[in-house]
C-alpha cells in the first residue's frame, strides 16, 4: 500500500478543502453552543437550585421545630433524639 495520495483533479481537492473548512467551522460553533449551555446549567445549579433547597430546608426545619414545640407530652415521641442532637430551630437552619 502506498503512502501517497492519488489526486486526479485539483478541483476535487479544492472542493474537499472547502467542505473540510466548513465542517470545522460548524463543529466549532456547535462546541461553543454546548459550552455556553453547560455554563448556564452550572449557574442554574449553583444559584437557583441552592436557593431553592435552602428555602426548602428552612421551611422543613421550621415545621419540625413547630412539631416539637406543639408536642405537649414528651412521652408521645417513640424515641428521644440521639444524644447531642437537639431539634433544630428556624434560626439555626442554613
Amino acid at each position: 500500500m502506498s503512502n501517497q495520495a492519488r489526486i486526479s483533479s485539483i478541483n476535487a481537492l479544492e472542493a474537499f478543502r472547502v467542505e473540510l473548512i466548513q465542517s470545522l467551522e460548524n463543529a466549532r460553533v456547535a462546541l461553543e453552543d454546548m459550552t455556553g449551555e453547560a455554563r448556564r446549567t452550572r449557574a442554574w445549579l449553583d444559584v437557583e437550585r441552592t436557593r431553592h433547597w435552602g428555602a426548602r430546608l428552612r421551611k422543613l426545619a421550621t415545621q419540625l421545630h413547630q412539631a416539637y414545640a406543639g408536642s405537649s407530652r414528651p412521652t408521645q415521641l417513640k424515641a428521644p433524639p440521639p444524644e447531642g442532637l437537639e431539634p433544630p430551630t428556624p434560626e439555626s437552619a442554613p
